[in-house]
């Protein structure tokens, strides 16, 4: 498994998570660029990271704007990656 995800600690007990969840910035062919399986291996690895601290996790919607993902699709996987893991999870929707 390659690595999906850096982590940065910006203060004790807070850390911030980049996930690398695409391949580009535009569709190609009519392909979206979010990469379900690299969301998926990145959230396991944030679900460990976030076991180990005691940590739970805050999100935006990943990979549902301009990547072009289902968010349905996603919403799935962060619940199978994080929730069903013991990890507490938040989303919200980021002001427009």
């Amino acid at each position: 498994m390659r690595d999906r995800w850096i982590s940065l600690a910006v203060e004790n007990g807070l850390w911030v998570a980049n996930l690398i969840g695409q391949h580009d910035v535009r569709s190609r062919g009519g392909v979206p660029p979010v990469r379900y399986e690299a969301i998926r291996e990145g959230l396991r690895a944030v679900a460990v990271f976030a076991r180990t601290q005691g940590a739970g996790v805050q999100m935006p919607r990943i990979g549902a704007g301009l990547a072009g993902g289902n968010w349905e699709t996603i919403s799935a996987i962060a619940e199978a990656e994080l929730a069903c893991q013991g990890v507490e999870v938040t989303v919200y929707d980021l002001p427009v």
